[in-house]
This record gives C-alpha cells, sequence and structure tokens, in this order.
C-alpha cells in the first residue's frame, strides 16, 4: 500500500488528525486519492491512504490500431474489432492487461493466459465460452483476443460504449 509523505492530505481532511470531530467523512476522496478514516468517538485517530487515485482510460475505437490512454495515443499492433458472431467488441489482451497493471502468463499446452492483479487471479482458455454468454477468446495474428466488456470488468473497470463512433471507453 502506498502512503502519502507526511504531512500531505486532502483539503477537506487537513488539520483534523487527533482532533475532535463531531463527524467525519470516512471515505474520502481527492486528488491524491482516497482516504479512510478511523475514528474513535468523534476523536480522529488515524488517516490512511487506501490506493492512488491515478485513473487509467482507455478509448478504443474498433478496427482502429491507434487508441488512448490517458489522453496519450498509443498504437496496437492488431486493430479490436467487433465479432460478428457473437457481437462482442475484442481486444488484444497483452494490451488492457499492461494498461491496468495486471501481469499475464500463457500456457502454451493448454492455450490458457493467466491474469492476475491485485490478488486475484483468473484464467482464459482459448476456444472456451466465457462465463455469462460473454463471449469466446481467439488467437488472431499471434495475439490472444479477448472480450473487451468481460475482461475489464474482470479487472475491476467500467465500460461504456459509444454505439455511433464505435468506441469503447473503459476506466480503471
Amino acid at each position: 500500500m502506498y502512503r502519502l509523505p507526511e504531512p500531505t492530505y486532502p483539503h477537506n481532511v487537513q488539520n483534523t488528525l487527533g482532533k475532535w470531530n463531531d463527524h467525519v467523512n470516512v471515505n474520502t476522496h481527492s486528488t491524491y486519492g482516497y482516504f479512510w478514516g478511523l475514528e474513535n468517538v468523534g476523536f480522529v485517530v488515524e488517516w490512511d491512504y487506501i490506493y492512488s487515485s491515478r485513473t487509467t482510460v482507455l478509448k478504443i475505437t474498433m478496427d482502429r490500431l491507434q487508441y488512448t490512454e490517458n489522453d496519450i495515443p498509443k498504437i496496437f499492433d492488431v486493430a479490436p474489432y467487433q465479432d460478428p458472431i457473437e457481437w462482442r467488441s475484442m481486444i488484444p489482451m497483452r494490451f488492457i492487461a499492461g494498461a491496468f497493471g495486471a501481469s499475464i502468463t500463457w500456457n502454451d499446452a493448454t492455450q490458457t493466459q493467466t491474469i492476475s492483479l491485485n490478488g486475484r487471479s483468473f484464467y482464459i482458455t482459448v476456444g472456451q465460452p466465457l462465463p455469462g454468454g460473454m463471449g469466446t477468446a481467439r488467437i488472431v495474428s499471434d495475439r490472444l483476443m479477448v472480450p473487451l466488456r468481460y475482461i475489464s470488468e474482470q479487472l475491476g473497470a467500467q465500460v461504456s460504449w459509444d454505439e455511433s463512433t464505435r468506441t469503447c471507453i473503459i476506466v480503471y
């Protein structure tokens, strides 16, 4: 867990450590991140940094090699596409996992990729249907292509779709 250097606190909790407070906003967000306050009968005893507010925003347009990560243009080596059979947006697994900081391992014998992030792991096997009818992973141009929504949500991200531009917006 990353801790901010002392005495940097978000503006709305500054100067509350060690002071009486009739009410404490326990879940507080600032530009520095999310904070959690421990309280003891109104006396603030500790503020602990839970996780960084560093947000990753990916904007991915189907059938285009260029995408953006936090408004910085980047390039896929294989373009994402919309699967015409399952109607799922497919994306190269390595790119999305890398953008969120997940680690991935590939087992060539079983055609299975294991994805791990924040102590949670799951796996995807080529050709095997994913839970909830979320599609099937495929190999395209030597890349594992996975259903964008399924992977994003498994990694804890939110996904929205803009039909007019055929663009997925993923916020992690």
